[in-house]
């Protein structure tokens, strides 16, 4: 896939705005990798552009696909009704076509296998075996469809048709499956398929995610991790993943030095990747995506002000002689003894005077997934009020290492005995 050439970086919200102000969208959508197309999809909702989508390739949207109707290694269904509902018109079957040609077969065998009874006769009949059941093929063959939902059994009824009606044989061969294959090995295989199709657009392995999240304890500046550049890539990074909401500094000066570069636009996409199948978030998620992209952003800026003020390194050296990875895994370490310490706290060890319901709010978004920390807390240690008597609700990503070191230093603090 060619490397995106663009002046201004694409943004969620700017992706689809700037595909329709090109010379030649159609041409312009095709550079783009899949994942960016999903993410100002599901930013801007499935069906806010309906003219976007006879433009994405068949290749492309099935990479969608993989994305989007997948929570871990399960199928995740109602993300399969909403696109089957958003492309289903009355007029033009084009969109469903597409889907059909671009969706993983073993999906469709996974809902024929739950949601359709089958009866094959070897004599045509114009009595149904029972009540409920149609027939495609003038009584061959039987199909009865037992979902509750009249809209979705009435969507799964006219995907079948389609399909029997632009192949009969493909036909055939889906609803014979279900018969040799159980739900979980359909499951199984589609799920395997899925991750050979996203490693070679450029997603992590899962060795690889386990790599990257081993937190780094020891840096030092003369050390090996010099010599850990990351090599070039030809598949490009996805912008509109990278490129998004307030950016911290230094962090927010990298990503202006390294603006368009291919090489960081594909590492940082690597890692923000490999963080969402570390802390298993569901690409079809936009919030919890949201808040890791914000975490990754937090975590390499921690890391970059650990290189910066401990090691005395200047930022266009971290640029040009260390990966990404390591201000990265620097930052884990941070957030890693965090972690490790929150989990010796309990009430019966806070001093007298500690806000015991702070602490536990604090101590309990540390070890969420991905961590975070409350919005009342300051980096003075103290706590901020919506009025007197209600701390203030929300929680945000760990940016800074002051603030990682002062929620140290404030749990060890509440401790009886530190």
């Amino acid at each position: 896939m060619n490397n995106q050439i663009t002046l201004r970086p694409a943004t969620r919200a700017n992706l689809v705005s700037q595909i329709f102000g090109d010379p030649n969208p159609e041409k312009r959508i095709l550079e783009l990798p899949a994942q960016a197309i999903h993410v100002a999809l599901r930013h801007n909702g499935l069906g806010a552009y309906p003219e976007l989508l006879p433009l994405i390739s068949r290749a492309q949207l099935q990479i969608v696909f993989d994305l989007d109707l997948w929570n871990r290694d399960r199928l995740h269904e109602d993300a399969l009704w909403e696109w089957l509902d958003v492309l289903d018109s009355e007029t033009d079957l084009s969109l469903l076509r597409k889907f059909v040609n671009s969706v993983d077969l073993k999906i469709l065998c996974c809902l024929i296998s739950k949601w359709i009874d089958i009866v094959t006769l070897e004599e045509r009949t114009e009595q149904p075996p029972q009540e409920g059941f149609r027939s495609p093929d003038n009584g061959y063959t039987w199909v009865r469809i037992h979902i509750e939902s009249p809209e979705k059994a009435f969507l799964l009824g006219k995907v079948l048709a389609l399909i029997f009606e632009s192949d009969p044989a493909v036909f055939y061969q889906l609803i014979s499956i279900p018969n040799v294959e159980t739900f979980s090995s359909l499951e199984d295989q589609s799920y395997e398929d899925k991750l050979q199709r996203l490693e070679a657009e450029g997603f992590p392995t899962d060795e690889e995610v386990f790599e990257l999240h081993q937190p780094l304890r020891n840096f030092s500046p003369s050390s090996e991790h010099r010599t850990m550049k990351l090599q070039e890539s030809e598949i490009s990074g996805v912008q509109p993943l990278i490129y998004d909401m307030g950016i911290v500094k230094p962090f927010g000066e990298l990503i202006r030095l390294q603006s368009n570069n291919p090489a960081f636009e594909f590492e940082l996409t690597r890692i923000t990747n490999a963080a969402l199948l570390h802390y298993q978030i569901p690409q079809y998620d936009t919030e919890a995506v949201q808040t890791t992209i914000e975490t990754v952003r937090g975590t390499v800026n921690i890391g970059l002000e650990i290189m910066m003020e401990k090691h005395d390194l200047s930022l266009t050296t971290i640029i040009a002689d260390y990966p990404l990875s390591i201000p990265y895994q620097l930052g884990l370490a941070e957030l890693a003894k965090l972690r490790q310490f929150t989990k010796r706290l309990s009430s019966e060890n806070f001093s007298e005077d500690a806000n015991v319901n702070a602490l536990e709010t604090i101590a309990s978004l540390l070890q969420s997934t991905p961590p975070q920390m409350p919005e009342f807390f300051a980096r003075d240690g103290s706590y901020q009020e919506e009025h007197p008597g209600k701390l203030a609700v929300g929680s945000k990503a760990i940016e800074h290492l002051d603030e990682a070191e002062a929620l140290y230093k404030h749990l060890v603090d509440a401790m009886k005995v530190a």
